[in-house]
């Protein structure tokens, strides 16, 4: 299992970063995500997410976190929005690796890993 790292950087830049400055926001969520980002920065609003002037709960505001960067450090760029998922999204991946690992043996983190990686 000495590739496995490799392996899963590989499928990490194939499904990640391929493409990633070519297209827009994929769908209403991401746009809405990006949108109540940029209404909590100008608002400087910390506990309520709000779209217009109504309090959106769809999710904590913790679930905005990527968005907030995302804005915070480039307003209205969605390739710079979808690097800031990518890069969590990696770090979710290494954070299942070393949990399996711990519990079940290196072989075993790093084929969870590859597995939540590739769906």
């Amino acid at each position: 299992m000495r590739f496995a790292p490799l392996l899963l950087a590989a499928l990490c830049a194939l499904t990640l970063f391929t493409g990633i400055g070519s297209v827009g926001f994929l769908d209403w969520r991401e746009a809405r995500g990006a949108a109540v980002a940029r209404e909590l920065i100008a608002d400087q609003e910390v506990l309520t997410p709000l779209l217009g002037t109504q309090a959106l709960f769809e999710k904590p505001i913790v679930g905005y976190a990527a968005d907030l960067v995302a804005q915070w450090v480039r307003p209205d760029s969605p390739p710079f929005s979808g690097a800031v998922r990518a890069v969590s999204a990696i770090g979710l991946l290494l954070l299942t690796a070393s949990i399996g690992a711990q519990h079940f043996g290196a072989r075993a983190g790093w084929i969870a890993a590859g597995v939540l990686g590739s769906s």
